[in-house]
């Protein structure tokens, strides 16, 4: 009886639509969430506005995405920095501070904004922080709580294993 009750379960479970997950999430209509019918994928994002005593040029705009395939599900997280003053980046490689170690992300992107793929382990790390810390160039700022409760659930859509 217990076994039936399982298969009857899943197929509610991961047939969720990523749309229905992330109505789940706390503060749902924080998330913006869009498909690309000729990618045939779904991108599901959080975004929000840094501040930095050291950066005087002004604010730094940074939005974490889940890129989710429909063929088999796989997910690609990607954050994103853009400069309010538009100004190119020099060398956007981003160093993350995590619960006090140091994780540097190369990265080639030389453009008014900077776009840096996450590894699904990297994503969990960030998931599982307490405080994040990032540096990119000369701005330096702090995760704030939102954004870090918006990093784990975006780490929740990772298909099922």
């Amino acid at each position: 009886m217990k076994y039936l009750l399982f298969l009857l379960l899943v197929p509610v479970t991961f047939g969720q639509s990523i749309q229905d997950r992330v109505n789940k999430f706390e503060k749902p209509k924080d998330y913006a969430v869009s498909y690309d019918k000729f990618k045939k994928q779904t991108l599901v994002s959080f975004s929000a506005t840094f501040k930095s005593a050291k950066y005087r040029m002004g604010d730094m705009y940074v939005s974490v995405g889940a890129f989710i395939d429909d063929g088999d599900g796989d997910v690609q997280f990607v954050i994103g920095f853009s400069r309010f003053d538009r100004q190119p980046f020099n060398r956007p490689d981003l160093r993350l501070l995590i619960n006090g170690d140091v994780m540097c992300i190369e990265t080639d992107s030389i453009k008014d904004h900077a776009l840096i793929k996450l590894t699904t382990t990297q994503m969990s790390q960030l998931a599982t922080a307490q405080n994040v810390e990032f540096q990119i160039e000369n701005f330096e700022s702090k995760f704030t709580p939102q954004m870090l409760l918006a990093i784990k659930n975006l780490n929740t859509l990772t298909k099922p294993q």
